[in-house]
């Protein structure tokens, strides 16, 4: 059974603030943040670069319209029962799939600068 933690972070990472820089400076604040971390993009190509980047450092995962459904299934199962510390998935995809668990007490919502 899916059990809530106590906590759920969302951000928002927006196209148009896409750099080698900002994803540095995501990943520093990650390093910061207590999981579990849900990163919204706009783009499957700004999912894939930003889970490709923090895979350095962090437990993470992606999902996005993209990838095949057994990629999908694994990312959320993965993310659903704190084997992966970070989500980066398509706004528009998500929808509340992953954090309609979550009450809206338990979540913290940061936007990129």
């Amino acid at each position: 059974m899916w059990e809530e933690p106590e906590l759920l972070t969302l951000m928002w990472f927006r196209s148009s603030n896409m750099s080698r820089r900002r994803i540095k400076h995501l990943l520093k604040c990650l390093l910061k943040t207590a999981p579990p971390v849900l990163i919204f993009c706009e783009k499957k190509a700004d999912v894939d670069a930003i889970h490709e980047y923090l895979l350095r450092e962090v437990a993470a995962v992606a999902i996005h319209g993209g990838m095949d459904q057994e990629e999908r299934e694994y990312a959320i199962s993965s993310f659903k029962a704190g084997k992966k510390d970070v989500l980066v998935a398509t706004d528009n995809w998500t929808n509340g799939k992953v954090w309609q668990h979550w009450s809206s007490n338990n979540i913290r919502k940061q936007e990129s600068e």
